[in-house]
C-alpha cells in the first residue's frame, strides 16, 4: 500500500464526540451518526441542510459526492482513487464532472462542456447524480461554517482501507452484502439489526441496503480520520473555490 499524507484535524476529540457517514440515494442522503462503536443513528434526510441544522457539532461529516471540481482537467483524486481499488474495483469510480457542468442545460450540453475542459465526457451514473454534486456544493458555498467538518470519501475506497484489499464482490449481490457486514462488524456493535431495521424504514426513500452499508462504512471511517486518516491524492489540489479535491479514507 502506497503512503499517503496524514489528514489532520485542528479540534480535539472527546469522549462524546460523534461522527457522520452520508450516502445519496433516490430521494435524498442517507445517513450514518456513530459514537465509538455504538451506532446512535440510521437516518434519512431529504436535504444536506436538515442534517446540518441537526448535527453541526458533529466532529467530522463524511460523504460519498464531489466536493472539490477541477475548471482544467480530470480530478486527481479520482485517477487515484480507481488506482487504490484495481485490479478489482477501480470502475466503480466515476470521474467528477468539471465546475462548468454544475450549468449544463442537458446531458449532451454537460457533456461538451466536460469533454472540452478535460477531454473526457461524462457518463449517464454522473449525470444522474448532478443534483446532489450541485446541492452539496452551493450549500458549502452557503455554509462556509461547514467546510471544516465536510470532507469527501468514497465507500469503496473506505471498504478496501478496513479489509486490506479490495472487497471485489459487487456490492449488489448478497455475497458483497454480507462480506461488508462482516467488515463493519469489526467496527461497530448490533450492525445487522440496524441494517435491517432501516431497509424496512427507508425502502419508501429509495434507500437500497448498499446505501445504508455505504453510509456506515463513511461513519466508521469519520472515525478512524482523526488517528488515522489518509487522502488520495498524498497532496491534494484545491478548486477554484478552494475546495479540496481529495478521498479521504482510513486504516483500522
Amino acid at each position: 500500500m502506497q503512503s499517503h499524507s496524514y489528514f489532520t484535524r485542528i479540534t480535539s476529540v472527546t469522549m462524546n464526540a460523534y461522527f457522520l457517514g452520508i450516502d445519496g440515494c433516490r430521494n435524498g442522503w442517507i445517513f450514518s451518526r456513530i459514537r465509538g462503536r455504538r451506532i446512535l443513528e440510521l437516518g434519512f434526510a431529504e436535504r444536506i441542510e436538515t442534517m446540518w441544522d441537526r448535527f453541526k457539532d458533529a466532529h467530522l461529516f463524511l460523504i460519498d459526492m464531489p466536493i472539490g471540481l477541477s475548471n482544467a482537467n480530470i480530478r486527481g483524486c479520482d485517477v487515484e482513487a480507481r488506482k487504490f481499488l484495481k485490479p478489482r474495483s477501480g470502475s466503480c469510480v466515476f470521474p467528477a464532472p468539471c465546475r462548468e457542468v454544475l450549468h449544463a442545460t442537458g446531458y449532451k450540453d454537460a457533456c461538451a462542456k466536460n469533454k472540452r475542459i478535460t477531454g473526457n465526457m461524462i457518463s449517464r451514473q454522473t449525470w444522474n447524480i448532478m443534483p446532489k454534486i450541485r446541492e452539496i456544493d452551493l450549500f458549502l458555498s452557503a455554509v462556509p461554517d461547514a467546510r471544516k467538518t465536510f470532507r469527501e470519501s468514497h465507500p469503496e475506497v473506505c471498504f478496501r482501507a478496513l479489509y486490506g484489499t479490495p472487497v471485489g464482490l459487487s456490492k449488489k449481490t448478497p455475497e458483497g452484502i454480507l462480506l461488508r457486514l462482516s467488515i463493519l462488524k469489526s467496527h461497530l456493535d448490533n450492525v445487522d439489526e440496524h441494517v435491517l431495521n432501516a431497509i424496512i424504514r427507508f425502502r419508501g426513500n429509495g434507500a437500497a441496503s448498499d446505501d445504508i452499508l455505504d453510509a456506515m462504512v463513511l461513519a466508521v471511517t469519520a472515525r478512524l480520520a482523526n488517528s488515522k486518516a489518509f487522502t488520495l491524492p498524498q497532496n491534494p489540489a484545491k478548486d477554484d473555490n478552494g475546495l479540496p479535491m481529495e478521498i479521504v479514507y482510513a486504516l483500522p
